[in-house]
């Protein structure tokens, strides 16, 4: 491995609602390897087999705890990052909570209106066309009881994406939001807290499992092409080879 190595680790599920998971760990430029389940002890396991591994500098992943628990004991020295993308998911779920428990209250005609608006509330607001806007804006005003909570969200995502200079600017920053936030997204800022080192750092490096959620979706095409794989080895080995010609 190079010098100052990041690591990325993801699961996917090989069998959506049978708990049959496979947990893909790479780098920038391979896929390292297919592990089955997601077992603290297996990461151990092959984290110890790498070469090079005091050059692993940052390990992304989302808010698995075997994953964390592996990661701080075979590699102590190492900043974990949470996944940008995860968190954001884990904020909309709870902003589209507020909207569905107030959409319903609207007439039929502005619920067909505005069908899609949780699409549009669900993506960072300067990054939408002027028409699309206006019709945030507009639902806001139908609905004021989910203003606060989308412009919470917002601010958050400023939060991730501000180029922090100093970790304690970002920290205090963090509090605040925290502070600000706790009684719309309890549950949330609950989980912020309990990841609040790797939150903070998500704010600090420019760290994301992007690439790694176009590795699981290619492993998904390769599961499908195979009609599915009785046997674990020969899909590991399959996929190793499409991503390390």
């Amino acid at each position: 491995m190079g010098k100052s190595q990041s690591l990325y680790l993801d699961e996917i599920a090989l069998r959506k609602g049978h708990g049959n998971f496979e947990t893909v760990i790479s780098t920038k430029r391979r896929v390292l390897t297919l592990l089955p389940g997601k077992s603290s002890e297996g990461i151990q396991g092959f984290l110890k087999s790498l070469p090079g591994i005091q050059q692993i500098q940052q390990v992304c992943m989302d808010m698995c705890a075997p994953f964390a628990h592996a990661v701080k004991t075979v590699l102590p020295w190492a900043e974990i990052v949470i996944d940008r993308f995860h968190l954001i998911k884990h904020l909309n779920d709870s902003l589209d909570s507020w909207r569905k428990r107030t959409h319903c209250q609207l007439d039929e005609e502005k619920r067909k209106r505005f069908a899609r608006i949780h699409f549009l509330l669900s993506k960072e607001y300067g990054s939408l066309p002027k028409d699309e806007r206006r019709q945030v804006r507009d639902y806001l005003r139908l609905n004021p009881s989910v203003k606060k909570p989308y412009w919470l969200g917002q601010k958050f995502r400023r939060l991730l994406k501000y180029p922090w200079k100093r970790r304690e600017n970002a920290w205090i920053a963090l509090r605040d939001w925290c502070e600000e936030a706790r009684r719309i997204f309890p549950r949330f800022v609950k989980t912020v807290e309990r990841w609040w080192t790797p939150v903070l750092n998500a704010c600090m490096l420019p760290l994301s499992n992007a690439r790694q959620e176009g590795i699981n979706n290619k492993i998904k095409l390769i599961k499908r092409q195979g009609f599915g794989y009785r046997n674990r080895q020969t899909f590991r080995l399959k996929v190793l080879a499409a991503f390390n010609p």
